[in-house]
């Protein structure tokens, strides 16, 4: 009966024991795994940082922006275009990897061909800023054409 008794309390003991080796094999793969995935991740963070810089540098600053209106104006002024421009009210902060962005409005005049030519200088082939244009509407005006556009210009 001893026998019986101790046979059954080392069987027990060995399922409990086995119990406890398959919970610690199964934290030790996971732990594994996890390392595995903070190497990837460690290698990918070079290249990460790597397009991080390169579009820190495509985005001018939020102070920079002050240039905008003078880049504005030499575009318009090499394609005999006049123009006013106005920052308008609505901004939006940077959030993480996601850019602010600031609300301008555009009124350009002059010939239909000199304001595409504008255009693709400012949204297509930007010297240092990225801007979209969100409203636009080009009227006959006199002997030439008159835009009228809304759009956001973005910062880092």
């Amino acid at each position: 009966m001893v026998l019986v008794a101790v046979v059954g309390w080392f069987a027990a003991d060995v399922n409990v024991q086995r119990g406890k080796v398959v919970q610690d094999r199964a934290l030790i793969r996971a732990r594994a795994a996890s390392i595995a995935i903070l190497a990837e991740l460690k290698r990918n963070a070079t290249h990460a940082l790597r397009y991080e810089e390169k579009m820190n540098a495509f985005l001018p600053t939020q102070e920079q922006l002050l240039d905008f209106p003078r880049t504005l104006d030499n575009l318009a002024r090499v394609r005999q275009l006049a123009l006013n421009f106005g920052f308008q009210g609505g901004q939006t902060p940077p959030q993480g990897s996601t850019p602010g962005a600031v609300s301008f409005a555009l009124d350009v005049s002059g010939a239909f061909e000199n304001i595409l030519g504008f255009l693709k200088d400012v949204e297509v082939e930007p010297p240092r800023f990225l801007t979209t244009f969100d409203t636009f509407d080009i009227v006959r005006s006199g002997d030439g054409y008159r835009l009228l556009t809304q759009g956001r210009v973005f910062f880092r």
